[in-house]
């Protein structure tokens, strides 16, 4: 007995119907690219072979591509990196207001013998300022180590949200007529730029009903 044909749940018909993955394979098109590099050093240049990988793809094909993989949150070396930049920055500010107070000591030095309580201006600005950057680092230091945290928390549900989405994706069908995907277990045409929230969000839908 022939197998029943996928038809479209709006327009009924199955001539004008596709899966989505075979329209996204022959819709992209890859390109290797190979040519010659040069590496410069003190002492000689040395020539090595380059090689590059593109790729292209129909509009129709990347409306209809598949589900991207969510990133892996960064580790710690992210923090690192935030907390060198940003006590490198708290340096410089204050190296500068120091530099100004000594460079202006010699210009100001009537006035801070005239007013020795005058001299102690700088010095107050610089703790001053000094607490607060480094209230500011620790601050933000903290926000982003949270951050961080609650990203490695979600990620392996949305790993396991991306998966369901991708298996969904495999058993997609498209129909040209009515520029809307569906899946032959479900009874409803979904328009093309609601593909991918559909894909995320079948099971919720079930779960309701």
């Amino acid at each position: 007995m022939p197998e029943k044909p996928v038809v479209c749940p709006k327009c009924g018909q199955f001539d004008a119907i596709r899966k989505v993955s075979s329209i996204v394979a022959e819709g992209t098109t890859f390109t290797e690219n190979s040519g010659l590099g040069m590496a410069f050093s003190k002492k000689d240049v040395q020539f090595f072979d380059a090689l590059g990988r593109s790729y292209a793809r129909s509009g129709l094909a990347s409306a209809l591509s598949r589900p991207q993989k969510p990133s892996e949150p960064s580790d710690q070396g992210c923090i690192r990196t935030l907390l060198l930049t940003r006590v490198g920055c708290t340096l410089i500010i204050l190296t500068i207001i120091a530099a100004a107070g000594v460079c202006s000591f010699p210009f100001l030095y009537s006035t801070y013998r005239e007013n020795p309580i005058l001299f102690l201006i700088p010095f107050i600005a610089f703790v001053v300022v000094g607490i607060v950057l480094t209230r500011w680092i620790l601050l933000s230091l903290r926000r982003e180590s949270r951050t961080t945290s609650q990203k490695q928390t979600e990620y392996p549900l949305q790993l396991q949200n991306w998966e369901r989405a991708v298996q969904r994706w495999e058993h997609l069908y498209y129909c040209y007529r009515d520029d809307g995907v569906f899946l032959p277990s479900q009874p409803r045409l979904v328009p093309l730029n609601d593909m991918q929230l559909f894909l995320y969000t079948a099971d919720k839908k079930k779960q309701q009903v």
